[in-house]
């Protein structure tokens, strides 16, 4: 909206057109034009010009369907390709293992803390993935455990978890069942283990690890 009211005076959402919202991807992806001030001369990332763009698809598609609009003029907007790769660098092995390291030694204490610092260093998951796993996502497969999950984009993964990394993470599936659909890591409080919290339990392990 902000954008709106410097480019296109006066106009709202429902004067919209293609053209406009073509210009609105281009300049957050350029830092040009009005999206020179508002975006600080930064150019937004393709992952968040993206996500805007697909909330204006949502609210379009909707007032289409309640015949407010009688076509979406973001149907035919493309978004910008999202690299699959990842742009966060892996940890080097060093670290990755002393934070291992310090996962077991707060396993007996803190179980949930160190499968959740286990798991985060063997598979990469993200903080928002280990939040809504579920127990049913750790599996058996040929004598394996291995981790199932949903990748940001709707992929599907199964990772197999090594052996240290598995010792820590198969305690927290005992004596609950397979298709169990509660959360598989929970914090203290018995919530979900917001990224803070993950944050946090990093944090424990790596001043572990260092002493």
């Amino acid at each position: 909206m902000r954008w709106l009211q410097v480019s296109l005076p006066g106009a709202g959402l429902w004067q919209v057109t293609e053209d406009v919202l073509v210009a609105y991807v281009d300049e957050m992806g350029t830092a040009t034009g009005a999206m020179a001030k508002l975006g600080r001369g930064k150019p937004l990332r393709a992952p968040s010009i993206a996500r805007r763009l697909s909330s204006l698809k949502s609210l379009y598609g909707y007032a289409v369907r309640r015949r407010v609009l009688p076509f979406s003029p973001a149907e035919y907007v493309d978004p910008p390709k999202v690299p699959r790769r990842g742009s966060t660098p892996a940890l080097p092995r060093v670290i990755a293992a002393k934070l291992l390291q310090g996962a077991h030694a707060i396993a007996d204490d803190y179980p949930a803390d160190a499968a959740a610092v286990a798991l985060l260093v063997n598979t990469a998951l993200r903080a928002g993935e280990l939040e809504g796993l579920l127990v049913g996502r750790v599996r058996r497969n040929a004598g394996h455990t291995v981790l199932w999950f949903r990748l940001k984009g709707g992929d599907e993964l199964e990772v197999p978890l090594a052996a240290d990394v598995r010792s820590l993470v198969d305690p927290l599936t005992t004596g609950r069942p397979p298709a169990d659909l509660h959360l598989y890591v929970l914090a203290g409080d018995g919530g979900s283990c917001a990224p803070y919290w993950v944050d946090s339990r990093s944090i424990s392990a790596t001043r572990c690890a260092s002493n």
